[in-house]
């Protein structure tokens, strides 16, 4: 009775067991209630550690005659972004003016910019001519980067050609007239030479190339400057863009020499030279290798011939010898012979 009794007992605290556990997991957790009850946003923005900005479409060093410059500037991971400019003019006077400068935000973006290289003075337009130097700047976390170029504002710029076919030359000029929005009306252009002698040329605009009358001068160094006038006539709008030629003319004799036509450097003679020398010398290795096995084939032959002539000697002298003992011993025999006749008569 009493092991049944403790069998039931035991049989009802299990069930209680399993009915405490399936109760306290239906219960809804405190977590659970405070996540309902309260919402709470948090934004995380991640900040670049690498500012990196760069100029483009503009080449550094180039230059332009027209009085309006455009270029682009690329930039990311930067917080605060900065674009000056330093002007200097034919005088050497320098002016620095800011052209940008705004919170980036650490967005990535592209920029266009047209620089206006003139100024107003009432009616009149001043063109400003001389150099551009464009610094950005981007500012990050702890850490910045920048760039920088260089340009070049001219009134005129000039190439030389050379007619292959006639041999004449001419000068390609590149301005910014009225039509262009320039200012440029009249060139000038003045050929020298060593001599100081002075041959003078003007055109009009729009004109853009000139014949250059090389022929009257003697060979030598020539120098071609060109100068730009506006409407005024009055000055030079700016220094003068300056070329030079070594220049040849059909005029100076002949002197006979090739290679005076082939217009080598003397650079090119030393380089030349020593590959000639390379090849000579490694030509010679190979030839001075080759005598010198011929020569080792040829005592070898030596040393053959030299055994085989000592070697018919010695033949031919035991074969000498061996007749002459032949002889000896015949002719003993025969005596021996004789006297044995004599001595039985």
């Amino acid at each position: 009775m009493k092991k049944k009794t403790k069998k039931i007992f035991g049989l009802l605290g299990i069930i209680a067991v399993i009915g405490m556990t399936v109760f306290a997991i239906s219960l809804p957790s405190p977590e659970a209630n405070a996540t309902d009850s309260i919402t709470d946003t948090i934004q995380v923005r991640v900040v670049g550690s690498t500012p990196d900005v760069n100029f483009a479409n503009i080449e550094n060093k180039s230059t332009t005659v027209y009085p309006n410059k455009s270029f682009s500037v690329i930039y990311e991971n930067i917080e605060d972004y900065s674009l000056t400019v330093i002007y200097t003019d034919k005088n050497g006077e320098k002016k620095t003016e800011t052209l940008d400068d705004f919170f980036a935000d650490y967005s990535p973006d592209k920029k266009d910019y047209v620089l206006v290289l003139t100024t107003e003075d009432g009616e009149k337009k001043i063109y400003n001519y001389g150099t551009y130097e464009l610094n950005v700047e981007g500012f990050g976390y702890d850490t910045y980067d920048s760039d920088d170029t260089t340009f070049y504002y001219l009134p005129v710029v000039g190439e030389i050609i050379e007619d292959e076919d006639t041999g004449d030359y001419k000068v390609e000029l590149e301005y910014a007239d009225e039509d262009d929005g320039g200012e440029v009306e009249k060139i000038k252009i003045i050929i020298k030479d060593e001599n100081g002698k002075e041959r003078e040329i003007i055109i009009e605009a729009p004109k853009k190339e000139a014949e250059l009358p090389l022929d009257e001068f003697e060979t030598g160094k020539l120098t071609i400057e060109i100068y730009a006038y506006n409407d005024t006539d009055e000055e030079a709008l700016y220094d003068p863009y300056i070329l030079t030629i070594d220049y040849k003319s059909v005029n100076t004799p002949d002197t006979g020499s090739f290679t005076a036509k082939l217009n080598i450097s003397k650079e090119d003679y030393l380089v030349t030279g020593l590959i000639t020398f390379g090849i000579i010398a490694i030509a010679g290795m190979v030839f001075l290798r080759k005598t010198d096995k011929n020569s080792q084939r040829a005592h070898v032959q030596v040393k053959r011939a030299s055994y085989s002539n000592a070697r018919n000697t010695a033949s031919r002298k035991i074969e000498k010898t061996t007749k002459t003992v032949r002889k000896a011993a015949a002719k003993n025999t025969k005596n021996i012979a004789k006297k044995s006749t004599k001595s039985r008569k």
